[in-house]
């Protein structure tokens, strides 16, 4: 007889359910990134009768979740995430896949309207969706806003949408909340630009608000941080986010926004975003420490 396996540790307690084993990972056949032309995508699996299912709106899949037995036609931006059952088997690990196309956020909610699975309203704060459309209607802005989209690489934040706007459990809806109680799993990717041979990475993480007078709730946006841990999957993050001879491995990072000089702080006419990061950058390049930073785009299920 083989062997089982337990499905989850009791340390201390009698087993409960066991497992004849673990699924291979699912393979994907278009690694995520910017795209300008639709694509089919293909799912695989070395293991044999597994059946994957998928879910496109960030939430983790299920064993009630759509099942995806033929390939996908990618023609928009699209979160995919994918996970096989097999009966007596533990699930494959999820697999979590951003394919941006950067022409889509132009006129993504262009009327200023919450996409779907979006709340209009969280705790005291009310959004507005979408980009300023006297910019992205005027064909001389509208260029210069494409182009920006794929200057520089992007990160994708992958996630349930009640983990941030739910206002009883979302952290952005409460983002005074601290410490590990106000911390929610999700998936980071890092999307390379166009001419960047790397593919970056994609990271199962923790993630939770950060600031300080910018979590008040009359403040719209917040900041995150994102915390690398085993009960997540890898223990740090290891990759080469600032080049040089900065750091190369990571327990958390941080996506700062502007707040002082921003659009949503009252000062849109003073809103350069440059300042704090110039600054930084300046007094590391005079030889003295400074914390590292650069600038890029941030997608949270699709949505920029």
């Amino acid at each position: 007889k083989s062997p089982d396996f337990l499905a989850f540790p009791t340390p201390g307690r009698r087993n409960t359910a066991t497992r004849l084993g673990a699924l291979s990972t699912i393979k994907l056949s278009q690694p995520h990134g910017l795209f300008r032309t639709p694509f089919t995508l293909k799912v695989s699996v070395s293991d044999s009768n597994v059946t994957i299912r998928y879910t496109i709106d960030g939430s983790k899949p299920n064993e009630s979740s759509p099942v995806l037995d033929q390939p996908l036609n990618i023609e928009h931006t699209t979160i995919i995430r994918v996970q096989g059952y097999k009966p007596s088997y533990s699930p494959t690990p999820i697999v979590t896949c951003s394919y941006i196309f950067p022409e889509d956020q132009i006129d993504d909610s262009a009327d200023g309207l919450p996409p779907a699975n979006y709340p209009y309203e969280w705790g005291a704060g009310r959004s507005n969706y979408g980009m300023d459309a006297g910019i992205t209607n005027n064909p001389k802005h509208r260029k210069k806003l494409l182009e920006a989209l794929w200057a520089i690489p992007s990160y994708s934040i992958v996630i349930e949408s009640e983990s941030l706007f739910n206002d009883e459990t979302g952290i952005y809806a409460n983002a005074g909340w601290h410490g590990r109680k106000a911390e929610r799993a999700c998936s980071l990717e890092l999307l390379p630009t166009a001419d960047e041979q790397e593919h970056g990475f994609q990271i199962n993480a923790g993630i939770r608000m950060r600031g300080g007078f910018s979590r008040q709730p009359r403040v719209l946006k917040h900041g995150f941080r994102l915390f690398f841990r085993r009960r997540y999957g890898a223990k740090r993050l290891k990759y080469d986010l600032f080049g040089g001879d900065a750091a190369k491995e990571f327990s958390h990072i941080d996506l700062r926004c502007s707040q002082n000089y921003a659009w949503h702080h009252g000062f849109s006419s003073k809103a350069l975003y440059m300042r704090d990061q110039f600054s930084r950058d300046l007094h590391l390049a005079m030889g003295h420490p400074s914390p590292r930073g650069n600038f890029r785009h941030v997608y949270v299920n699709g949505h920029y």
